[in-house]
C-alpha cells in the first residue's frame, strides 16, 4: 500500500507526542504520590511531636498509664485531616486512643519487627489495615516508655492521586487534541475553520465539564467522523455519570429496604415541577440527578439506625440529619457545571432559615433544593412504611401547602399542586415490598 509522506510525517508525529506526554505525566503522577504521602507524614511527625511533648511534661508528674484527659488531648492536638492517634506502652499495649475506649488492645504483630527499628529520636511509617501510620518515641528520663502513633487513611492519598491522574488525562487530551489541530492546519489549510470551531467545542466541554454538550456535524469526511465519535463518547461518559450516581443511589437504598425507589420518585416528581415551572431541559436533567443523589449522605448513618422501628435518640437524629453535609463532602470533588453537590447540601433547608444543616434561607437556597425539598416531603409523607400504611396524597399536598411560604417555595408549593390536582401526577408503589408490622410493637 502507498502511503503518503505527508501521511507518514503526520502519524509519527502523532506517536512521538503521545510517548512524550504519556511518559510525562507517568512520571509525575509518581512524584506527586511521593511528595504527597511524605507531606502529610511530616504533618503527622509534627502533631505527634506536639502531642509527645504535652505526655513528656505529664511525666514528671504522673506514670504513663495513669493521666486523665488523654483522649480530649489527643482529639485537640490533631490536626483535622487525620483519622486517629493513639498512644502505646513500652509493652505494645495501647493506653489511649482519640476514638474512644481500649480494652487491653495491643499493637498488631506488624509492628514487632518495625519498633526494632525505632530510634529515641526518628519516626518511622507503618501501613496497617487502609492507613499509614506515623510512630515516634516517648522517651523519658533515656528510657522508651512508649509510642504514639498517627494515622491517616490511605483514601485520602489516593483521592489526591486519583485527582491528579484526572487532571493529567485531561491536560494530555487537550494537548493531544491541539497537537492535531495544529498539524492539519499546517498541512491542509482548506480545512483550518471547521477545525477552529471544532477546538472551541472541545475546549467548552473539558473546562465545564458539560457532558451534554454535542459538536455540529462538520463538512468532510474525516471531521464528519470525529464529530460522530466525540458525540459518541459524550454519551458513553454521560452514561457512565449518571450510572455511577445511582449506583451510590441504589447502594444507599439497599441499606434501607423500608424507602426503596424514595430517591428515584423523588427526582422523577422533582424533574417534573422543574418542566412545568418552565425551566431549560439542561435544568431539569441537573435537578433529575440532584434528586438521584439527594440521600446519598445516608451511607455514613448506621444500617442499624435507618432501619430502626421505633422512636430515635436525639444522637440518632442528629446522626441523620448530618446526612446532607456527608452527600455534600461525598460530591462537592466532582469538578462539573452543575451544582448537584450544593443541592444536596441545602435539600433540608426551609425558607424562614429554621431548616439544617446551615439554617439558610429564602434567596440564600438554590432553587434547585427548594424543588427537591418539596418532592422529598411529598413523596416521604405519601409512601407507605412497615409501621403505617402511607398517609397519602391529600395529607401530603395538605402539609407542603400549610407551610407555603415558611418552609416551602410558594411558587413551586403551586406548581406541585397543579400536577396532582389538575394533571393527575401519581407516584408508582407498585414494586415496594413491605410487610406492615403493628406500631404498638414498635420499640420505645
Amino acid at each position: 500500500m502507498n502511503i503518503s509522506i505527508r501521511t507518514k510525517l503526520f502519524a509519527t508525529t502523532i506517536s512521538i507526542l503521545v510517548l512524550a506526554v504519556t511518559s510525562t505525566a507517568a512520571i509525575n503522577i509518581t512524584k506527586f504520590r511521593s511528595m504527597y504521602i511524605e507531606a502529610m507524614l511530616e504533618r503527622a511527625r509534627a502533631d505527634a511531636q506536639d502531642i509527645r511533648s504535652a505526655i513528656l511534661h505529664g511525666l514528671n508528674y504522673f506514670p504513663l498509664d495513669s493521666f486523665s484527659d488523654m483522649r480530649y488531648l489527643l482529639r485537640s492536638r490533631l490536626s483535622p485531616k487525620f483519622s486517629y492517634c493513639y498512644v502505646a506502652n513500652a509493652d505494645r499495649k495501647i493506653l489511649y486512643h482519640s476514638e474512644g475506649d481500649v480494652d487491653d488492645d495491643k499493637l498488631p504483630d506488624i509492628f514487632t519487627a518495625k519498633l526494632e527499628l525505632l530510634g529515641e529520636n526518628n519516626s518511622i511509617i507503618v501501613s496497617v489495615e487502609g492507613y499509614y501510620e506515623s510512630v515516634i518515641p516517648i522517651v523519658f528520663k533515656e528510657e522508651r516508655v512508649g509510642t504514639i502513633h498517627v494515622g491517616i487513611e490511605k483514601n485520602l492519598v489516593d483521592g489526591a492521586v486519583i485527582r491528579m491522574i484526572a487532571q493529567t488525562v485531561t491536560i494530555l487530551i487537550i494537548a493531544l487534541l491541539a497537537s492535531i489541530f495544529v498539524l492539519y492546519y499546517l498541512l491542509t489549510k482548506n480545512i483550518t475553520e471547521p477545525i477552529r470551531m471544532l477546538l472551541k467545542k472541545v475546549t467548552y466541554i473539558n473546562s465545564r465539564f458539560d457532558i451534554t454538550k454535542r459538536i455540529k456535524e462538520q463538512k468532510g469526511d474525516e471531521l464528519a467522523a470525529f464529530a460522530r465519535s466525540f458525540d459518541l463518547m459524550s454519551e458513553e461518559l454521560q452514561i457512565i455519570f449518571e450510572g455511577s450516581i445511582n449506583a451510590l443511589a441504589t447502594a444507599v437504598e439497599s441499606r434501607d429496604p423500608y424507602t426503596a425507589g424514595h430517591q428515584r420518585r423523588v427526582a422523577d416528581l422533582a424533574r417534573t415541577i422543574a418542566k412545568e415551572m418552565g425551566l431549560p431541559e439542561k435544568k431539569q436533567n441537573e435537578i433529575y440527578m440532584s434528586g438521584i443523589s439527594h440521600d446519598i449522605g445516608k451511607v455514613g448513618v448506621p444500617t442499624r439506625i435507618l432501619t430502626k422501628r421505633g422512636k430515635l435518640t436525639e444522637e440518632e437524629i442528629e446522626l441523620i440529619r448530618s446526612h446532607p453535609q456527608v452527600g455534600y463532602d461525598i460530591l462537592k470533588a466532582i469538578d462539573f457545571d452543575w451544582p448537584i453537590a450544593r443541592t444536596v447540601l441545602q435539600h433540608h433547608e426551609h425558607m424562614d432559615g429554621t431548616g439544617y444543616p446551615n439554617g439558610a434561607n429564602g434567596d440564600n437556597i438554590l432553587l434547585e433544593a427548594r424543588i427537591i425539598t418539596v418532592a422529598d416531603v411529598v413523596e416521604a409523607m405519601a409512601a407507605p412504611r412497615p409501621y403505617r400504611e402511607g398517609l397519602g396524597i391529600e395529607a401530603a399536598l395538605d402539609e407542603i401547602l400549610l407551610k407555603r411560604d415558611t418552609w416551602f417555595d410558594p411558587k413551586v408549593v403551586d406548581t406541585c399542586l397543579k400536577l396532582f390536582y389538575e394533571q393527575k401526577y401519581t407516584f408508582d408503589f407498585t414494586n415496594l415490598n413491605i410487610t406492615m408490622i403493628d406500631p404498638n410493637q414498635l420499640s420505645r
